[in-house]
C-alpha cells in the first residue's frame, strides 16, 4: 500500500492507496536492497549482503518486516479517510 498526503482546506490528510502486483514487487525489491546496505561500512561485498538479507527474509527476521508492519499500521489508521476523499 502507498500513503498519499492529500490536503483539505487547511490540513493535510494521509489516504492509503492499493499498489498493483508491479509496484508491489518494486517495493519489496527496493526494501531488500535497503535492508542491504546497512553492512556497507563493514567491507562486506554486496552480493553478500544482499544474500543474508535474503535468507533473513525467508527466516522472518529482517527488517523488512518492520517497515511493512508500520507502513500497514498507517494505512490501517488512516483508511477512513478514503470516503472523505471525493
Amino acid at each position: 500500500m502507498r500513503i498519499l498526503s492529500l490536503r483539505k482546506r487547511s490540513k493535510v490528510v494521509l489516504t492509503p492507496l492499493a499498489l498493483d502486483e508491479r509496484q508491489r514487487t518494486r517495493q519489496g525489491i527496493v526494501w531488500l536492497l535497503k535492508a542491504a546496505e546497512r553492512g556497507r561500512k563493514s567491507g562486506v561485498p554486496r552480493e553478500q549482503r544482499v544474500a543474508r538479507e535474503v535468507l533473513a527474509i525467508l527466516e522472518g527476521n529482517s527488517d523488512v518486516f518492520k517497515w511493512l508492519e508500520e507502513r500497514h499500521k498507517v494505512g490501517m489508521a488512516n483508511r477512513s479517510n478514503l470516503n472523505a476523499r471525493s
